[in-house]
């Protein structure tokens, strides 16, 4: 087994990548089946959150693209008493300095979806998804939980939107992507 440390993204490399596994193997017809505690302590899981699409963001506020990715991530969250939209975000924080830094953080960015805190196996690069490969790294789960696409790297918001809707007109909902 050969080791990889990532540090695409500036500061102190944290996370480690796996060749034992091959990060881009084809997704699985199981749904994933991923349980991590949250930062306001809930505790998410994937299975919990089946009848929309849902999307795992690995980050970390150490990584430029991370935190330039994370608003535009944010803005696709429905503000507090609009309608739930049919993307469900989840943020798995890839962070080792503590609560009370990843607190300020997402207070200071005010982000609106989930944010785990990622595990001992996840901080390895081990992930439901297989090897970590960079970050942020996006895997996107269709209504039934099944990965469906992966992004290595900063998410297209216009091809994530058209996905998306893909998505919820297979599940025959009507909707348009912007």
């Amino acid at each position: 087994m050969c080791t990889l440390v990532l540090a695409g993204c500036g500061g102190a490399a944290r996370v480690v990548a796996r060749d034992d596994a091959d990060p881009w193997r084809p997704p699985s017809p199981e749904p994933v089946q991923l349980e991590l505690e949250t930062l306001d302590g809930n505790g998410v899981e994937l299975a919990t959150l089946r009848g929309r699409p849902v999307l795992v963001n690995y980050f970390a506020t150490w990584c430029v693209p991370c935190i330039n990715e994370l608003p535009r991530l944010n803005d696709l969250v429905p503000e507090e008493g609009e309608t739930p939209g049919d993307l469900q975000i989840v943020g798995v924080s890839l962070d080792r300095g503590g609560r009370s830094d990843l607190e300020a953080f997402v207070k200071a960015t005010q982000l609106r979806f989930a944010i785990a805190l990622a595990d001992e196996a996840t901080l390895r690069g081990e992930t439901p998804f297989g090897a970590l490969p960079a970050v942020p790294a996006s895997y996107l789960l269709d209504a039934e939980g099944r990965t469906v696409e992966r992004f290595r790297g900063v998410v297209p918001i216009g091809y994530l939107k058209r996905r998306v809707a893909a998505l919820a007109v297979t599940r025959g909902d009507d909707v348009r992507a912007d």
